[in-house]
This record gives structure tokens, C-alpha cells and sequence, in this order.
């Protein structure tokens, strides 16, 4: 089971875990956070790397497609990768190939969906196995498959006649930009940062979060506004909801002057379907603090910020079980 361990006894390299003589509670907060900066610019993703995430962000408007297309899409693209043994991380990529298709013009009615669908899975599975995305041979993921699974979810496309999209078309609608960054790439980012920033002495915890927010990221992927909201928003919601629930804080913490009323803040948390966390989660109240103020720098966010995004996933949460999704 995942242990937490104390964070503000022990000391961190280039810095004194207790007060000396001189120093003010103030500067000893300084100098920790100044060392746990220094820990994540030192790991594997500094803020360079992030800020590069950022720029290559998309938010795809996802144009033609209503919320029972982008739906059944993600159904159907979960089916697919299932069978096809692809990671989380190409389902997200194929979604957001399919928001940056419509936005691209390359598709503007539903009638061609299954000849989309149908290319950007090819396009993802040779991606992923790096085969030749010129020359390898994927026919057998024939549009006519999607066309039937539309069929039997009560969507009736036609027959695609004169519906003309391929794997080139998808590719140039797309600029070529087969790798943008997803919600699972942005949480895995922070979670990493926020290891290196509490210089790993609750990673135990943070994995189980991070596995616990790719599951309900997954989820969430069936509500039509988690694809038009930032990925790097979605993913620092994610996150505030996965240390909540793991007990290393409490959601007050997030809370200020600007807050929203207690009734609204609380049922973001209670949509949240999190399953229990393992009791080592839990972090000590007096350490609370050190893992907030690492959350911001992790994911170089302020109070605000963490808690419109928490508010965000809370309400996609809220609005996928109220629909009765089956996901849920």
C-alpha cells in the first residue's frame, strides 16, 4: 500500500529542514520551495519541456460532431483499441485527431464519419507500432465496420456513397501533427513534477493517483466537452480531484476568497466516481501545505486555477452520470 511519509522533518539537498538561528518561518517556506523548483528543473520535465506541451496544445472545436457522434466515436475507438491491444494514449490521440479533422474541414457531415473513423485508426495503430504509414497495409479496418457499429448504437449514416477520406486527407487535414498533447500526457507531466518536487517520498501515492485519473479520464472521454476544454485543464482537474480523494489534501485548500458556494464545490467532489484510496494516502495535516504549494509548482498553476479546473471535471462528471452513461 502506498505510504506517506513525513515531508517537512527531513532534510532536502541545499537547504536546512529546520529553523536556524535568524530564519523566519517565512524563509525557511522560501528556501523549500526554492530547492523543490530546483528538483523539477532537474527532472525530466522542466519547465521548458512544459511550457513546449503548452504551445503544441490543441483544442479542437470538434465542428460537425454532435455529442452522440463524438460518443459513439469513442465507444467505438475504445472497442478498436481494445481489440488491437493500443494504449490509453492512443485512444486520446485518435479523439483528438477526430476534433482536429472537423476543424480542419476535412469532414463536414456525419454521413462520412465511418470513413473518418475508420483512417484515423489505421493512422493511429501504424503510429504506434511505427510501421510505415505510407505503405503498410491496414484495409481490413474497413469504414464499413464503423458504418454497422454506428448502425446498431441507433445511428443511421447512409452508405457513404461519395464520402472520399483517407489516411492522406486525414494527415493534411491535420498538418501532420500526429503527436499533440493529451490529458494523459499533461498528468503524467504533473505527477512527474510533482514526485520531483516532494523529492519522491509520496510517489506510492501520486502513482495511485495518476492510474486512478487515467481511468476516470477515460470515462469522462465520453462527454463532448472534455475534448473542447484544454487537455492540460482537464488533466490539473484530474489531479486536484485525485489528491482529495487520496486524503494527502483537503478540498477547502483550493478554496478562497472567490470561491464558489460550498453546495456547487462539494457535489464537483461527490461526481467524481475516485474509488477509495488505500489509508497510506493520507498525508498529515502539517504536511498538507508542502504538497500544495508543490502541486502549484508541479503544475505551474495558482489557487485559481487549481480550482476552475477542479470545478470543470467535477461538472463533466456531474453531467456524465446524470446522462446514465454506461461509462459511469
Amino acid at each position: 500500500a502506498p505510504v506517506s511519509r513525513p515531508l517537512l522533518q527531513r532534510r532536502a539537498p541545499g537547504a536546512s529542514a529546520v529553523m536556524v538561528a535568524g530564519q523566519t518561518a517565512e524563509d525557511l517556506e522560501r528556501e523549500r520551495q526554492r530547492v523543490s523548483a530546483a528538483a523539477i528543473e532537474a527532472s525530466d520535465c522542466p519547465d521548458e519541456l512544459l511550457e513546449e506541451m503548452c504551445k503544441r496544445e490543441v483544442r479542437p472545436s470538434c465542428g460537425f460532431l454532435t455529442p452522440e457522434l463524438r460518443s459513439a466515436a469513442a465507444l467505438l475507438f475504445a472497442t478498436f483499441g481494445q481489440l488491437f491491444e493500443l494504449p490509453f494514449s492512443a485512444f486520446l490521440q485518435a479523439m483528438s485527431l477526430l476534433g482536429m479533422c472537423g476543424d480542419g474541414g476535412l469532414c463536414s457531415a456525419p454521413e462520412a464519419m465511418p470513413e473518418l473513423c475508420a483512417a484515423i485508426f489505421r493512422i493511429v495503430f501504424k503510429a504506434d507500432r511505427q510501421c510505415d504509414l505510407r505503405t503498410h497495409d491496414m484495409s481490413h479496418i474497413a469504414a464499413g465496420w464503423f458504418r454497422e457499429q454506428f448502425a446498431a448504437l441507433g445511428l443511421q449514416l447512409g452508405d457513404g456513397a461519395g464520402a472520399a477520406v483517407d489516411e492522406a486527407g486525414v494527415l493534411r487535414a491535420v498538418s501532420w501533427r500526429l503527436y499533440v498533447p493529451t490529458v494523459h500526457d499533461f498528468l503524467s507531466s504533473f505527477c512527474h513534477r510533482l514526485n520531483a518536487a516532494t523529492r519522491w517520498r509520496v510517489k506510492e501515492s501520486v502513482d495511485w493517483i495518476l492510474e486512478q485519473a487515467v481511468n476516470v479520464a477515460l470515462r469522462l472521454a465520453y462527454k463532448t466537452d472534455c475534448v473542447v476544454q484544454s487537455p492540460r485543464d482537464c488533466a490539473t482537474g484530474l489531479l486536484v480531484h485525485g489528491l482529495v480523494a487520496a486524503g494527502m489534501l483537503e478540498d477547502s485548500s483550493f478554496l478562497d476568497e472567490a470561491a464558489p458556494t460550498p453546495k456547487r464545490w462539494q457535489e464537483a467532489f461527490d461526481d467524481m466516481p475516485w474509488p477509495k484510496a488505500a489509508a497510506g494516502c493520507r498525508t498529515r495535516p502539517q504536511d498538507q501545505r508542502v504538497i500544495f504549494e508543490s502541486l502549484k509548482l508541479a503544475a505551474c498553476a495558482g489557487r485559481q486555477e487549481l480550482q476552475n479546473a477542479a470545478l470543470f471535471v467535477g461538472g463533466a462528471a456531474g453531467a456524465v452520470r446524470a446522462a446514465a452513461a454506461p461509462s459511469l
